[in-house]
Parts: structure tokens; sequence; C-alpha cells
């Protein structure tokens, strides 16, 4: 994937190295991610699809970003890739729901490292990248792509761009109301 250099969101609050009280609950909501999959596809490599097998497969042309960084305690890297890939994310959900003539507010990006405390609650890393539409944030442990690769086998980043194009999908659901209808028809059953 080709994301160096790439315009950055100016929307990331970066929280790494801090520590958060604990408390509170963690609420979090559906995806729509293969939709997701497919817009970072198409935005990275300009469309081309012959490249999808390598991505997918974790070749070399879609190198670990998190590996080749594993020594490095500021995530400085890990924090240029995130802001890349949401100012992708929020150039592309602006034009869709201008097309559509409805207005969208781009979430913020918290980056951290350990825990941290949001709108929802208190969460540790163990909580995993989550959305809260209490405060309309994206919550993402920079450390997150190591358990994606050592866990999971899912390395690369297209793995993470997923990650964290499929929060910020949660944030589209919130905005379209989908995440309130949801919680309407739980109520409404058992």
């Amino acid at each position: 994937m080709k994301w160096r250099g790439g315009k950055q969101s100016t929307n990331i609050d970066d929280r790494t190295g801090r520590s958060s009280g604990a408390g509170g609950k963690l609420v979090a909501g559906g995806g729509i991610g293969t939709v997701i999959i497919a817009v970072l596809f198409f935005l990275f490599s300009g469309g081309d699809i012959s490249s999808l097998p390598d991505v997918l497969g974790g070749s070399e042309q879609a190198a670990n970003y998190q590996t080749e960084n594993v020594a490095a305690n500021d995530y400085t890297e890990e924090k240029e890739f995130s802001a890349v890939v949401f100012g992708h994310l929020e150039d592309y959900w602006q034009a869709v729901f201008q097309e559509r003539q409805e207005s969208y507010q781009d979430p913020t990006l918290v980056l951290f490292t350990d825990s941290v405390q949001s709108a929802c609650g208190y969460a540790t890393s163990q909580v995993g990248p989550f959305y809260c539409p209490a405060d309309e944030h994206v919550y993402l442990d920079l450390s997150f792509a190591n358990e994606l690769a050592n866990t999971y086998g899912a390395s690369g980043d297209f793995a993470m761009a997923y990650v964290i194009a499929h929060e910020v999908g949660h944030h589209v659901q919130n905005e379209l109301g989908i995440t309130q209808q949801l919680e309407k028809i739980r109520q409404q059953v058992s």
C-alpha cells in the first residue's frame, strides 16, 4: 500500500504514553466492513485489482509496518499511517454525504497505548479498537497491529487500514441514525 507522504487527518488526539483512570462501561456497535474494504483498496491501489491477492495475502508489497517498528516506543510510523488512512476516510465520507446532500461530521481518532478514558468509559488495550458514539471518537491502541499479526495472522498495512475503516464505519452508522434504530429494536426484543 502506498501511504507514506499522504494527506494526514488533523482530527487526531494523540494520547500515547498517558495513563488513564479506571471506571465506566464500554459501548460499541456493528460494522459495514466489506464496503469499506473495497473503498480503501481502490483509494490506495488506484483501482488496480490485479494486486488484490498480494495485499490480502500479506506479501512483501503489503509490508507489515508494525514489525518494522517493534523496537520504536514512540510509534511514529504507526501514527503517520493511522493519520493518512483516517484522512482518506474523511475525504471519502465527506464526498459520499455531500453527494447525498446530507451533512457529515468527521470523527476524531484517539491514539493511545495501554488504556484510555472515553465518554463510553475506561478501556484497556485488551478491548481493541473501538468507536464511542457518546463522544464520536474512534479509539486505537497502536499496539493492536502486533495482536493482529501475532494472534490472528493478519499482518500488513491493509489489515490495520481495515480496522481503522471498520471503526469509522461505526461512526457512519451513527451519523445515518442506524445505531439509534438498532438500539430501539434491541429494547423491544427480549
